[in-house]
């Protein structure tokens, strides 16, 4: 049933700014729920419904996520290999040094992740 939902779901980013904007960046009950629709939207492959959603949780993980903690590392992650194109290279750019000094304290230098994210 998850998966059909998923699936079906094409208005998720949208929702989730206007959830966001109403209740807070910060709201817990909001990031909980959103993380488990991210990762099923992940697990069945349907990670393109969430390019923005992933982007305006970010805040909520680095709030209250310490620095170097591995979901945050994954969430920035997951933020930064979605950012599109569109955005600016100085933009992009600044997640990527934040999530790589993340994954070097989360997963370490040679973790497969740190080494991903060096070939950028």
């Amino acid at each position: 049933m998850c998966r059909t939902m998923i699936l079906q779901i094409g208005g998720l980013p949208s929702l989730t700014v206007i959830f966001v904007t109403v209740l807070s960046p910060y709201n817990v009950r909001l990031a909980a729920i959103w993380h488990k629709l991210i990762y099923a939207a992940e697990y069945v492959g349907r990670t393109d419904i969430l390019q923005n959603v992933s982007e305006v949780l970010s805040p909520a993980y680095r709030k209250y996520l310490p620095f170097g903690h591995p979901e945050l590392t994954q969430r920035l992650r997951f933020a930064f290999l979605n950012k599109s194109d569109r955005n600016p290279p100085e933009e992009k750019r600044s997640l990527l040094l934040e999530v790589y000094e993340s994954a070097v304290l989360s997963h370490g230098e040679d973790h497969v992740i740190t080494k991903e994210l060096m070939s950028f």
